[in-house]
C-alpha cells in the first residue's frame, strides 16, 4: 500500500475559506487514487494535511482533481496550492491560485513548466486540449 501526504492551502484574502466539502483525487502515470475528503471547513490562510492511501504506487503524480461540493450554503473557495509527497519522498507542487465556485471539479497540473511535446501521457494531452477549449470559449478565440 502506498501512502501519499497531501497539504492543501487556502489563500489568505478575506472570505477565501469555505464551509463546503473539498475532496481530492491524485492522478499518476500508473493510475489514480480514489476521491478522498480533505475537509468540510477551510479558513483563510490555513492549510489542511491528510494522507491518501492507495492500493498501488501511482507513479509520478501528473495532476490532481479538486472536487467542491455544497453542503448547506454556497460559498466560493480560493485554493492557493496543493503539495503532494510521494512514498519515496518526492515532492510535487500544484499551484492553483483560483476561485472554485459552485459544485465543481478542477484539474490542476504539476507546477513544473512543460511544453506540448513534453506531454507523453494521454491524460496530459487530453487535459491540455480541454484547458485550451475552455479558454477559447471564455475569451471567444477563433
Amino acid at each position: 500500500m502506498a501512502v501519499y501526504k497531501v497539504t492543501v492551502a487556502t489563500g489568505d484574502m478575506v472570505e477565501a475559506g469555505t464551509n463546503n466539502s473539498i475532496s481530492i483525487t491524485l492522478v499518476g502515470s500508473y493510475g489514480e487514487s480514489r476521491q478522498t475528503t480533505v475537509s468540510f471547513l477551510f479558513l483563510p490562510g490555513k492549510e489542511r494535511s491528510l494522507s491518501v492511501h492507495c492500493g498501488q504506487d501511482l507513479g509520478p503524480i501528473v495532476l490532481i482533481r479538486l472536487h467542491k461540493w455544497r453542503l448547506f450554503l454556497e460559498d466560493a473557495w480560493f485554493c492557493k496550492d496543493v503539495r503532494v509527497t510521494a512514498p519515496n519522498g518526492t515532492l510535487y507542487r500544484f499551484p492553483c491560485y483560483q476561485w472554485l465556485e459552485g459544485v465543481t471539479t478542477v484539474e490542476v497540473r504539476e507546477g513544473s513548466g512543460k511544453k506540448l511535446v513534453d506531454d507523453k501521457l494521454q491524460i496530459l494531452k487530453e487535459h491540455r486540449h480541454r484547458e485550451l477549449a475552455a479558454r477559447q470559449e471564455a475569451y471567444r478565440w477563433q
